[in-house]
């Protein structure tokens, strides 16, 4: 059974296992103008929200060796003893109190995501980027995406956002949803996401709705976001909030 300080001590131990991988870290600034890069975002409008995010990045991943001493819980290191997320750029996943409680790696390979394994992170149990209901207060309008990076960049525009981490829905995020005032879900704009909006696969509650564009290529809320002004995309979807229908469409 989960105690409470179990998890009061998992939660302390692993903000201190990320602030000394953060001070291991190249320089927070670089780290986000390099994803900006990769991603091919517009520096102006990311990078403040890639460094809050807590992007890092080591150069030399031998300091993870000193990290060992805290067990498995942690799911720091591989089968073979080394460190999961060597050569990825790293962000923390936070609850509402804003706690370190696992480590995701990304990097643009075939794996693109690796998460560490620990002991009280699931991802059918929280969404990304719960420490912002910490801040907003419980009964607030949220955007509710697929991915990371969507909900990174629908938060660059000042719009609160959430990431199921994937595609599915799981009856604790449902039960989660009570949190929300409203929320607009966002798939991605391909089969399976026009799925999760004809089937209703979130199971969203009847306050709520589905965004979807048509006219527009962009695959997905990050392109559609990187595609035009932020201020045109921010307007459009707290627009969308007001609208009563299950499904908003936007024709570009």
């Amino acid at each position: 059974m989960l105690k409470e300080q179990d998890y009061s001590e998992y939660c302390r131990k692993y903000n201190s296992i990320y602030k000394y991988l953060k001070q291991h870290s190249v320089n927070q600034t670089n780290v986000a103008k390099k994803i900006c890069d990769m991603r091919g975002y517009y520096p102006e409008r990311m990078m403040d929200t890639l460094i809050r995010a807590g992007f890092i990045y080591l150069d030399d991943s031998s300091c993870t060796e000193k990290l060992k001493i805290f067990g498995d819980d942690y799911g720091l290191f591989s089968s073979n003893d080394t460190f999961l997320l060597d050569g990825r750029y790293i962000f923390p996943v936070k609850d509402m109190l804003g706690n370190v409680i696992a480590l995701v790696g990304w990097y643009p390979d075939e794996k693109k995501y690796i998460t560490t394994p620990s002991r009280f992170f699931s991802k059918a149990c929280l969404f990304y980027g719960m420490e912002q209901i910490g801040r907003s207060g419980i009964g607030k309008p949220y955007v509710l995406v697929e991915g990371i990076f969507d909900s990174l960049s629908v938060r660059s525009l000042g719009v609160n956002c959430v990431a199921q981490m994937g595609i599915s829905n799981s009856r604790y995020k449902s039960i989660m949803y009570s949190m929300f005032s409203k929320l607009l879900a966002i798939p991605d704009n391909d089969v399976e996401g026009r799925g999760v909006i004809l089937n209703d696969e979130w199971s969203l509650p009847s306050r709520s709705s589905y965004f979807r564009w048509v006219g527009d290529s962009s695959k997905d809320i990050d392109d559609f976001c990187n595609s035009y002004e932020a201020e045109d995309v921010k307007e459009l979807l707290l627009e969308s909030f007001k609208d009563t229908r299950r499904v908003v469409t936007y024709r570009a």
